[in-house]
């Protein structure tokens, strides 16, 4: 599989793996995959190993739901050079969600960690930079 075909799928125009083409990928991915729930709704099975995500994202004109887009953009990542790694979230709208409901990716440049996602209904449109909170003091 060749993760680096994600990048011709959303339009993206940079390749080197810096803090600017992180930004426009973030954009780029947002606005060329959609967050899409459809298999779930129709009780389809979800398959999450790389060859199906490659199929339905990558090579296909779909897009998916958070565990989906964002093991592809971390696939893509990794394969720029990227130090990435994945994290599992919870969704807490109105309340404490389950766990592990999430998944987006923490991207390590230049001394500072961005959350990158591209997989949540309201995602930014560019990542952020996170620190945890024993950094901040």
């Amino acid at each position: 599989m060749n993760w680096l075909k994600l990048l011709d799928r959303i339009g993206a125009t940079s390749t080197r793996a810096n803090l600017e083409t992180l930004v426009h990928l973030q954009r780029q991915a947002l606005l060329a995959l959609p967050f899409e729930n459809l298999d779930i709704h129709l009780a389809r099975v979800i398959r999450l190993d790389h060859d199906s995500l490659y199929r339905k994202i990558v090579a296909g004109d779909r897009g998916g739901f958070c565990y989906e887009l964002n093991e592809c953009f971390y696939q893509c990542l990794a394969a720029m050079g990227y130090m990435v790694e994945r994290l599992e979230a919870r969704v807490e709208l109105g309340g404490p969600g389950d766990a592990f409901d999430h998944q987006c990716s923490l991207v390590h440049l230049d001394g500072a960690r961005w959350l990158a996602d591209i997989g949540f209904g309201d995602s930014s449109a560019s990542p952020s930079c996170w620190q945890s909170q024993a950094n901040r003091m």
